[in-house]
Parts: C-alpha cells; sequence; structure tokens
C-alpha cells in the first residue's frame, strides 16, 4: 500500500469522525504485516507520523460525562420500581448497577450489543464464604477482557458495603435470575441485556433523580467507582 493511498485512507477516516485510538488502530494493522514480512512500512513515513499525530490533537474532545457517586446510585436503585417495566427488571437493574460501580465494569461488558454478543456469564460468578458458611464477597472471573491476548484471567472481587450492599444485591438477583447456565443478566425468556435497553432504563432514572440523563452514561459508572 503506498503511503498516498494510506494517507487518504486516514482523512477518509477523519471526515466520518473516527476516535484517534480506533485510527492508529487501523493504520498498525498493515504496518505490523509488511514489517513481519521484512518489505517497507508506509506507516512509519515522516508525513504518515504527521498525520497521526496532528490526528490525535485534533479529535481530543472534552468528556462531559458526570460519575454517578454512591448517593445518586442509591437514589436510583431506591426508586427504579416506580419507572421500570416489573419487579424483576427492577431487581436485575440494580444488580447491574452495583455490578458495574463496585466492579469497575464497563456496561458493553455486562449488556449485549450486535457488535458484541458476548456477555458475563453465570458462570463466572461464584460466591465466596467464611468459616460460618456466610457468604462474604462474591467473584467475578474473567477469561476475555480489553487486551487479554496471552494474558491470564482475571478475577473482581466484590466486598459487602455500607448502605447500597453489591453483595447483598446480587445474592437478591441470583435468587430471582435461578441458577439455569446462561448470561448472567438475563430476562425471563433467557435472552441478556441489551446496551440499549439499560440506557433506556438509566436515563429514566437519570431524570427522576433531577439530574441531565445527556451528563450520566454508563460509563459514568466506572468513573464515579474511582
Amino acid at each position: 500500500m503506498p503511503s498516498s493511498n494510506l494517507a487518504i485512507f486516514i482523512a477518509y477516516l477523519y471526515q466520518h469522525n473516527y476516535a484517534s485510538s480506533t485510527v492508529n488502530t487501523y493504520v498498525s494493522a498493515p504496518g505490523y504485516i509488511r514489517r513481519l514480512a521484512g518489505v517497507a512500512d508506509p506507516t512509519r513515513v515522516f508525513f504518515i507520523m504527521e498525520m497521526l499525530k496532528g490526528y490525535g490533537k485534533v479529535s481530543t474532545r472534552l468528556d462531559t460525562r458526570l460519575p454517578i457517586t454512591v448517593s445518586i446510585l442509591e437514589r436510583m436503585c431506591a426508586n427504579c420500581t416506580l419507572f421500570l417495566d416489573s419487579g424483576c427488571i427492577a431487581c436485575m437493574f440494580k444488580a447491574i448497577c452495583a455490578t458495574a460501580f463496585y466492579a469497575f465494569l464497563r456496561i458493553g461488558e455486562i449488556t449485549a450489543t450486535k457488535q458484541a454478543p458476548e456477555v458475563i456469564q453465570l458462570s463466572q460468578l461464584t460466591k465466596l464464604s467464611n468459616t460460618s458458611g456466610f457468604i462474604a464477597s462474591e467473584k467475578l472471573t474473567f477469561h476475555q477482557f480489553k487486551h487479554h491476548y496471552n494474558q491470564s484471567p482475571i478475577c473482581i472481587i466484590i466486598s459487602h458495603q455500607v448502605g447500597f450492599c453489591p453483595v447483598e444485591t446480587l445474592l437478591k438477583y441470583c435468587s430471582v435470575r435461578g441458577s439455569v447456565p446462561g448470561p448472567l443478566f438475563q430476562l425471563l425468556n433467557g435472552v441478556p441485556v441489551t446496551r440499549t435497553e439499560f440506557d433506556e432504563w438509566l436515563a429514566r432514572l437519570i431524570k427522576y433523580c433531577g439530574l441531565d440523563c445527556t451528563r450520566y452514561k454508563g460509563h459514568s459508572f466506572r468513573i464515579g467507582a474511582a
């Protein structure tokens, strides 16, 4: 691929509002293949490198998303039965929120999309009991995760918390869900919760709390937990 064609490709991606990180990923692929083949790498040409550097500067956007704090989390979950279709949905919504917040998860790891249909399975959740048989925490095991290539599985421990307790919330949800194998968070028909469904539920509760639903998104859980 000539460097001139690569420059046109980068310009095309810019016109279609691709993020600079995505562009770098796309551009690095042909460069990697050519380096393996021992031929000239068009991505190392000076003007291509300068284009990518400039792309990163002009595509930097201010992140206007706000954090979901513990108090907001408690307010949403205390009132979710007023806005969601059933008690089962409300119970699951609380569990999703608790897991996203206290396990620092991306909503895309919990809910399904067309691009990423794979979600957390019930088998990935393990109850951890102490010597008295009391369930002290829950463990989530991830075999696949972002940048997981050649990496060992990672485990996240969710512990009891004062007030809105993620362990108690998950235990209550699992008792309603049952032990049938499949997605951890699923509807009564066994279909995993989609990102669109969760975003709609979240927007309803954010509005009820008197907050701007355009500023609070799925990633706000990770921001608030941090």
